[in-house]
């Protein structure tokens, strides 16, 4: 079980929250980080099976912080796009926000049918439905977990297909996380849906689509409620 995380030295200590999370309930996880910084390598002991990947930032050179709006979103958002090309050896990576708490086993999304698809993820919560429509898709995804098919879309060059048509979301009123964005804008017919309870997001709404607290497999503490992530 491949599973990555993408991040700075600011949100280090989350990654590794999360981390110890998966491994709790899913003992054969191997753990890929990509990561300018140097890690300290005692904190990476009890993990036993990780990779420390370090990218070329200069194939990120176009995708710069502004585009998300937020000045807490580092650039290091960007890095997902990336995970199947430095993976090229998988057939498939599970890509986790920092954010995420992991609270069972997740094989089954793990070894979830792609039906040809490059990306399996869950719906986002009920601003997804205006993300969505802005962007004139049939849904959008919140990319905080997402199941990458590293084969079909290394050989379908899926990094030259964002390159290509990512300016296209820019700009729209009501669009403004430009890493998900993209993802959803790029490959919204490549992206097949798994139920919310591997992604769901800790207080916020799911007008119709509420997933029981006993029954979620992830839970996603986005925004300002970090402080509840040991809650979860």
């Amino acid at each position: 079980m491949n599973i990555v995380y993408c991040f700075d030295k600011n949100y280090y200590k989350y990654a590794l929250n999360s981390a110890k999370s998966v491994k709790k309930y899913n003992k054969n996880a191997k753990f890929y980080f990509f990561c300018i910084s140097e890690l300290p390598k005692d904190d990476l002991t009890e993990f036993g099976n990780v990779e420390i990947i370090k990218y070329d930032e200069s194939e990120l050179a176009e995708f710069t912080k502004d585009l998300c709006g937020y000045k807490h979103v580092s650039k290091s958002c960007f890095v997902r796009f990336l995970i199947p090309k430095y993976l090229n050896f998988a057939d498939r990576a599970l890509y986790l926000d920092c954010d995420t708490v992991c609270k069972g086993d997740i094989s089954e999304l793990y070894n979830a049918d792609f039906e040809n698809n490059y990306i399996i993820g869950c719906r986002g919560i009920d601003y997804a439905n205006k993300q969505a429509e802005e962007l004139g898709i049939e849904y959008y995804i919140n990319s905080g977990v997402m199941l990458f098919n590293i084969p079909k879309m290394n050989n379908e060059n899926y990094l030259a297909q964002i390159k290509k048509s990512w300016r296209g979301c820019l700009g729209l009123p009501r669009v403004f996380s430009a890493d998900e964005t993209i993802i959803n804008y790029v490959f919204h017919k490549k992206i097949k849906l798994i139920s919310e309870k591997y992604n769901y997001c800790y207080n916020r709404p799911y007008t119709g689509r509420e997933v029981a607290k006993e029954d979620v497999k992830i839970w996603h503490v986005t925004g300002a409620d970090k402080g509840n992530l040991k809650l979860c």
